[in-house]
């Protein structure tokens, strides 16, 4: 039986071996199931190992590795590496385990390719260059639990741990997304640096059918949807701890959304939305309103303002918002809105026929108003 001793793991020839890779916090290939099948010499004047056809499975996913390790008293590294396999899970298969599991059931058609090159020295806190290169021509991505598939999908990726060869200098850019979902295309880029605090700068622009989106990116509080969603969104920003990022004003999003005939159902309270229609502009914690109109039961309403703060709103607990608008409406039916429990702090009576209006004390509202009352209602 032979072995050889590589970068600090001994490896049975054609067999399988555990090996690891740590960089900063993050661990590549643990728990991974690794087996090879080598072609190398070895000179022992130089403790050089030369692998000139490494034929290698990790998690059962194809890899064809070249290069050579130096064992000298350091250990120095340089490994040409490609995927002869095209599928997403190929790459996704080469992520640390936290992301991989996250990312696992998504499954791809088409081409996917991949290579990159691994060089310099390793071991002691000592960590080599990574350059991946990656991406997809005109394949397909979907998730086996939903029924929507991305597809024509192409876009252009890269990964480099940078000059200091760790987390802080890595970055991840995906480039030139182009795709379909249900004939909408869909568009944007993607650069996520310093891994340590995850800065995402990020565009997307797409028109989508709202139902198909749901499917693939679901939203628990929305039952059914159906209508077309125009989006045009830039997000800059740190990702870890968004909550203290967007207080400290770190976090920028801009871009526009334009709904177009839609309607939804809520699960909790169920509430029937109609014939939504409206353009609405973000401007970093701002939201902008124009011309939002449409049914909520049997209710019409129009709607112009500014939502101030709205972002930090969503995100940061007892962040306050204040709305400057004009509400417009034909017919408001007081005896629906108003049997509505939008509550969701438990503290709206109960064995009552009374009823109960709750407003968040986060609420700053300014609401100039012009509504004709349904009679049945009063």
């Amino acid at each position: 039986m032979h072995y050889a001793f590589i970068g600090g793991t001994w490896c049975r020839l054609q067999a399988a071996c555990g090996a690891r890779l740590r960089i900063g916090d993050s661990r590549f290939f643990e728990n991974t199931s690794v087996e090879q099948n080598l072609k190398l010499t070895y000179l022992p004047q130089k403790e050089i190992v030369n692998i000139t056809d490494a034929d290698v499975l990790l998690n059962g996913f194809r890899y064809a590795l070249t290069g050579n390790v130096e064992n000298t008293e350091v250990t120095r590294v340089d490994f040409d590496i490609k995927s002869s396999q095209s599928d997403i899970q190929s790459i996704i298969s080469l992520l640390p385990e936290k992301y991989r599991n996250y990312l696992w059931p998504y499954r791809s058609k088409g081409t996917v390719y991949f290579n990159g090159k691994i060089s310099g020295l390793a071991g002691a806190d000592r960590y080599p260059s990574i350059k991946l290169n990656f991406g997809a021509r005109d394949a397909s991505v979907y998730h086996p639990d939903y029924r929507t598939t991305i597809e024509h999908l192409n876009f252009t990726g890269t990964y480099d741990n940078g000059e200091n060869r760790n987390l802080r200098t890595s970055v991840l850019d995906i480039r030139d997304v182009k795709g379909q979902v249900k004939g909408k295309d869909i568009s944007g880029r993607l650069t996520l640096s310093d891994f340590k605090q995850m800065r995402l700068d990020a565009d997307i622009s797409s028109e989508f059918d709202l139902s198909a989106f749901l499917e693939i990116f679901p939203i628990k509080y929305i039952k059914t949807s159906r209508g077309q969603v125009g989006l045009n969104l830039n997000f800059n920003g740190p990702v870890n701890d968004i909550e203290n990022n967007i207080k400290s004003n770190l976090v920028k999003i801009s871009g526009d959304m334009i709904m177009s005939d839609v309607s939804l159902i809520t699960r909790k309270p169920v509430v029937n939305f109609d014939d939504l229609n409206g353009h609405f502009i973000f401007n970093n914690h701002d939201l902008a309103i124009e011309d939002f109109n449409g049914k909520m039961g049997s209710s019409d309403f129009k709607i112009n303002g500014f939502f101030k703060n709205v972002v930090a709103w969503l995100f940061v607990k007892n962040y306050p918002v204040r709305i400057d608008a004009t509400l417009l409406s034909k017919n408001i039916d007081l005896n629906e809105l108003l049997s509505i429990d939008f509550d969701t702090t438990g503290t709206t009576p109960s064995n009552t026929s009374d009823y109960y209006f709750n407003i968040s004390d986060r609420l700053d509202i300014n609401f100039k108003t012009q509504v004709s009352l349904n009679p049945k209602g009063l």
